[in-house]
């Protein structure tokens, strides 16, 4: 088979060297490294020349058109995306492709935090770490040509949950995706701290309202957006009457404590975690729910 990786960047002067490298010494040799530049302003693509790649720079767009752009270019037959901001396991791609050979049509690999270091990026690591411990694919990040083809690629309309809009077109014709459990990317782009993570779960919720969840209105999250407002309501009466701020403060610690018992429980963070960086994950998932709601209300 031949294999294409694809690598689309927009100002990743700060990431790029560290990607590419890492692809550059897979123990599997791909057939061409496509970098598609999306008109960055910094240093992107000068740095990027400096390696053994096929250049394209295209005009500023949303990243299902140039992935889009991409895989139409690519000779491979195996088409797999890295991400501008990710190192990649030596053996990354060697592993997608025992994953190939065991029948799938496309594969996901597996995702770590690039270095955790402090208390919020440990607890988010365990996301990670529970995530794939029971993981049933519904998107993929390498996928036989063919199969590209066949689904029309990536839905241009969208900017968020495009992967997941493209699984679901994968399964619907019975196209098989699977999981490549060591196929390691570690993500230098996740967030640093929790304000970075409130930011990015905002804009990419807001997207997610103005494109996949008109596509899919039957996986708006209602209940939490219904959760949320009830626990908003209280608080804004909880100015008035300090029975109701008990009532407000009950309530948080409850709903806080259903998050806890869910990754702990059902999904199993025990077995991945020591205590503290549960409780840490279920603080920042009800911080989360806070911003899903949000970006309901404040997505136009």
């Amino acid at each position: 088979m031949r294999i294409s990786i694809i690598v689309i960047a927009h100002n990743e002067e700060k990431n790029i060297t560290h990607c590419l490298e890492s692809l550059e010494s897979q123990i599997l040799k791909p057939q061409e490294i496509i970098f598609i530049d999306d008109d960055s302003t910094d240093k992107t693509y000068r740095i990027a020349s400096r390696f053994p790649v096929k250049l394209i720079k295209i005009k500023r767009s949303e990243r299902s058109k140039a992935r889009n752009i991409g895989w139409q270019k690519a000779m491979g037959n195996i088409i797999c995306f890295a991400e501008a901001d990710s190192v990649f396991d030596k053996y990354w791609l060697s592993e997608i492709m025992k994953t190939f050979k065991k029948g799938a049509d496309a594969v996901i690999d597996r995702r770590k935090m690039y270095q955790p270091k402090t208390f919020f990026q440990k607890s988010l690591e365990v996301q990670f770490d529970i995530r794939y411990s029971n993981y049933k694919p519904f998107s993929a990040w390498a996928f036989k040509k063919n199969v590209l083809k066949d689904t029309g690629g990536f839905d241009e309309e969208l900017n968020q949950s495009e992967d997941s809009d493209l699984g679901k077109r994968i399964k619907k014709l019975n196209y098989k995706i699977k999981l490549a459990k060591n196929a390691i990317q570690y993500h230098r782009g996740e967030a640093q701290n929790l304000f970075q993570y409130l930011k990015r779960s905002f804009i990419s919720e807001k997207r997610k309202f103005r494109g996949y969840y008109k596509k899919y209105p039957q996986e708006i999250p209602k209940n939490k957006i219904i959760e949320i407002t009830i626990l908003f309501l209280i608080f804004i009466l909880s100015f008035f009457n300090i029975k109701i701020f008990i009532i407000f403060i009950c309530f948080l610690f409850f709903y806080y404590l259903a998050i806890f018992i869910k990754i702990s429980v059902i999904e199993k963070g025990w077995k991945k975690a020591k205590k503290r960086y549960l409780i840490g994950l279920s603080f920042f998932r009800l911080a989360r729910n806070i911003i899903v709601a949000l970006s309901y209300f404040f997505k136009d």
